[in-house]
């Protein structure tokens, strides 16, 4: 059987299931039929399907209701008597606007706390809601792109589980500010970059900005470094007293 029949044939195990535990949610079909579909074939798994159907449902119920740019995040270990479902490991599920860099900002908050991961569901959802925020499609033609990211963990205590919830949705916020920072910084880079090959070549993707500052009334400097007059203020990007000033930290890209 092919690697695209092996998930294709879950998927369709998966709805069938829906229409039997809730025929009336039209919704739930189409979420499972897009929500699996990128998965490998080598974490296609059908004698888990009860908990892959579990886990969407749980995801979809997230996000079902959600504000433009809000992040939705829930960390949960199953327990059979307690949710109806069961797993042997912890479920990480996060809902926020597409953009770069989620899923290794993530990565680094798990790797922090030695957390083993088993399984990455990251589709790309085109989405649409009505005027109370509610979910209405997730495949919808030039609907708003969402990620939808399910994380399989090592299994965890209730204690961290909610450290997590709270460490990546920060992480989340903070990966966002940087994104939207990004076009200022470098425009601000290529700005004071003139003749220098160095700075041009830097803000040509070359460099990672992860902060940005404004201040105002500093001492007199030039661009990137300290002049005499100003050297008790050692700050970068300095431009004349009364303007305002961003301070940009930057990373190099190997």
């Amino acid at each position: 059987m092919s690697a695209h029949n092996d998930v294709a044939d879950i998927i369709d195990d998966l709805r069938e299931i829906a229409r039997t535990r809730r025929p009336n949610d039209a919704l739930l079909q189409s979420f499972l039929g897009v929500y699996y579909r990128d998965v490998p074939s080598d974490d296609a798994d059908r004698r888990r399907r009860n908990a892959a159907y579990a886990a969407a449902v749980a995801h979809l119920e997230l996000g079902r209701v959600r504000h433009g740019g809000e992040t939705l995040v829930e960390v949960l270990s199953p327990d059979l008597e307690r949710d109806g479902w069961e797993t042997e490991r912890t479920i990480l599920m996060f809902v926020t606007d597409d953009g770069p860099f989620l899923v290794d900002t993530v990565r680094m908050v798990l790797d922090r706390h030695g957390l083993g991961i088993h399984l990455l569901v990251h589709p790309m959802l085109k989405v649409a809601r009505n005027d109370r925020h509610e979910l209405t499609d997730v495949d919808a033609p030039g609907g708003r792109v969402g990620a939808w990211t399910l994380i399989e963990l090592d299994r965890c205590p209730s204690d961290l589980r909610e450290q997590l919830e709270s460490e990546v949705r920060a992480a989340i916020d903070g990966v966002r500010s940087v994104v939207h920072d990004f076009a200022p910084m470098r425009d601000r880079l290529r700005g004071v970059a003139g003749d220098d090959s160095l700075l041009d070549w830097l803000s040509h993707e070359n460099f990672v900005f992860p902060v940005r500052r404004s201040t105002t009334g500093l001492p007199t400097a030039c661009a990137f470094g300290p002049t005499a007059s100003s050297a008790s203020t050692e700050r970068a990007g300095s431009i004349p007293s009364g303007s305002t000033r961003r301070h940009t930290t930057a990373t190099s890209r190997s």
